[in-house]
């Protein structure tokens, strides 16, 4: 993986005063630019994969969406947005950990991508995260919240 991509996101947590899920330590020279590609709003029960590689991020008064791929596999990935919830209070409603899909020509059920969804009864705050294995060691994810 490139230097820069860990950078990137060590700093975008920086940046929103989360602590990075995993890798080296960020390169204070790149913070200014991964601030830029960030949700303003983006709240600390969403945080960003340390070492990811945004492609999109978008905000609204009422929310974002940030997706990125992230050099991990999807439990280790699923695993930071589980106690980032937590901390933020937010319940699980649905883990499609366990769900397979099906070929309907033949073959072996196969994992589909994940989804992990989060809320807090009563507010806007919410956290819709698919997380999609790419097969060669990457993690696609697609990261929806809902922010007061």
């Amino acid at each position: 993986m490139k230097p820069a991509l860990i950078v990137f996101a060590a700093l975008s947590l920086a940046a929103c005063g989360q602590r990075p899920a995993a890798g080296p330590p960020p390169d204070p020279a790149a913070a200014a630019a991964i601030k830029s590609m960030l949700p303003a709003n983006i709240p600390a029960y969403a945080p960003i994969y340390n070492g990811a590689l945004i492609t999109s991020a978008t905000a609204s008064a009422t929310g974002g969406v940030v997706t990125y791929t992230a050099a991990a596999p999807v439990d280790s990935v699923a695993k930071i947005y589980s106690g980032a919830a937590a901390k933020g209070l937010l319940t699980s409603t649905l883990d499609t950990a366990s769900w397979k899909t099906t070929n309907p020509f033949g073959g072996q059920p196969t994992p589909g991508p994940r989804t992990l969804v989060f809320s807090q009864s009563g507010t806007a705050r919410s956290l819709y995260v698919t997380l999609e294995d790419t097969g060669d060691g990457f993690t696609k994810v697609s990261l929806v919240y809902g922010a007061p």
